[in-house]
């Protein structure tokens, strides 16, 4: 996903503190995304490319309308895991998820990137075109995002299991998608600045092992204009 305005905030958000207890959190989240129904949906994209994509009506996006209960609940359980991770450092944790304030934020950025963030789909392009250009140093195109966007809308539509989420579940994944992006970026960003404890070879590396979570093998696929296609 082009960065340009997410990269701003992440700048804007880093601090020696966060570079810290942020290291690898995302590594987490992935675990507690993983399920059949979301994996079913990621694999399901790749299963044709954008063109050939079944167009979803708007009527029929998978979208949630945002509840802020919900995304301070998930604050709260990110927080935890955080302070698993880092003991004793329970007012620097609250105050930099408090500054950073994660999904408000993300949701503004891609706001401004023109997408809509209450759509399920928006925040699994977000989440893997992102990790694709860290993995190949590179901003995915708008093109790419668009194929992407494509390919997810109608995996999304065909997954029967995630059409069944309920409002509240479909906005922590999305949400929980939004922090995963934000903790690879840091860790990203960190590495690319050479700061102490962070080695981009082992930052890419689990960055691939959370798309291989999902059946995306970087070995394997890419993004193209024709979305997640697999390499020649």
């Amino acid at each position: 996903m082009k960065k340009t305005i997410l990269m701003v905030f992440v700048t804007a958000t880093m601090t020696a503190q966060a570079e810290d207890v942020f290291s690898a959190m995302f590594e987490s989240t992935a675990s507690n995304m993983q399920n059949t129904a979301m994996t079913t949906a990621i694999s399901g994209a790749v299963q044709t490319t954008a063109d050939k994509a079944k167009p979803v009506a708007k009527s029929a996006l998978l979208t949630f309308k945002p509840n802020p209960k919900t995304t301070a609940a998930l604050q709260d359980q990110i927080f935890k895991a955080l302070l698993e991770k880092a003991p004793g450092k329970h007012n620097e944790i609250k105050n930099m998820l408090k500054q950073a304030d994660v999904v408000n934020n993300m949701r503004k950025a891609v706001k401004d990137l023109g997408y809509d963030p209450n759509e399920l789909a928006v925040s699994l392009t977000l989440w893997v075109n992102t990790s694709f250009g860290q993995l190949e140093d590179r901003d995915t195109t708008e093109a790419e995002n668009d194929a992407v966007l494509k390919q997810f809308r109608s995996a999304v539509d065909r997954a029967a299991a995630l059409k069944k989420l309920s409002n509240e579940d479909r906005q922590k994944t999305s949400e929980l998608l939004m922090y995963m992006t934000f903790f690879q970026m840091v860790d990203h960003m960190a590495a690319q600045q050479n700061k102490t404890g962070y080695d981009m070879e082992a930052v890419k590396g689990y960055i691939a092992e959370n798309l291989k979570r999902f059946d995306l093998d970087p070995e394997t696929f890419t993004i193209t204009d024709s979305g997640i296609t697999r390499k020649d």
